[in-house]
């Protein structure tokens, strides 16, 4: 059996989760949760952070924690149900390979899946949260990495095609300098009504 197409999580696999467990995170400050974190390369998967707020990256990495709130937490946990569910779906399929490391000099990443078809090879990004601009661009990066036709962003009630884009490893460049600095970068505009604020004041 072949995949020639990436059906949405929720008309593959079951999407409803029972009890979660937050014991893999850590409450590190009244409502932030974390996680420990390996800062070793730059990732697509470090875009959604960097994007959030560059500054808030590099304390993450200082940290060698992955911050997050107590609803991100919950998301989190939910996902990754969800995300392994659709995984052993994709599993089933002779020409998909899941949990599938790329890597382009010293930018390292694991795509959820690749897949080829009778039109090319094809990255597949899970998302079972709602749509935003990082989800887009780490398919990008995984695409251009590994030179695909492009990625396929699968979510709960959807399938969106993305083609790659040279223009997303300048994004990883930024990342990378962000990683590697001695001095976090300047406090943004609206740090005041972040939830991260106090630990970012802190260091």
């Amino acid at each position: 059996m072949k995949l020639v197409r990436p059906k949405p999580i929720c008309r593959a696999v079951f999407c409803e989760v029972g009890e979660i467990s937050l014991d893999e995170f850590e409450e590190v400050e009244d409502g932030i949760y974390a996680q420990p974190y390996e800062f070793a390369h730059a990732s697509p998967s470090l875009i959604g952070d960097y994007l959030f707020c560059p500054r808030f990256l590099w304390i993450e990495n200082k940290l060698k924690l992955k911050l997050t709130t107590k609803r991100g937490a919950i998301a989190a946990a939910v996902g990754r149900v969800i995300h392994e569910r659709y995984e052993r779906h994709l599993s089933m399929f002779e020409n998909v390979i899941t949990e599938y490391k790329i890597e382009l000099d010293d930018v390292v990443g694991v795509a959820d899946a690749v897949f080829k078809n009778a039109s090319g090879v094809y990255v597949i990004e899970i998302k079972s949260n709602a749509p935003r601009e990082a989800h887009r661009l780490q398919a990008q990066a995984y695409a251009e990495m590994l030179k695909t036709r492009g990625a396929y962003l699968v979510y709960r009630d959807r399938v969106e095609y993305v083609e790659r884009s040279k223009e997303v490893l300048k994004i990883m460049g930024r990342i990378k300098n962000v990683l590697r600095s001695d001095t976090p970068p300047p406090p943004g505009r609206s740090c005041s009504s972040c939830p991260f604020f106090k630990i970012c004041r802190e260091l």
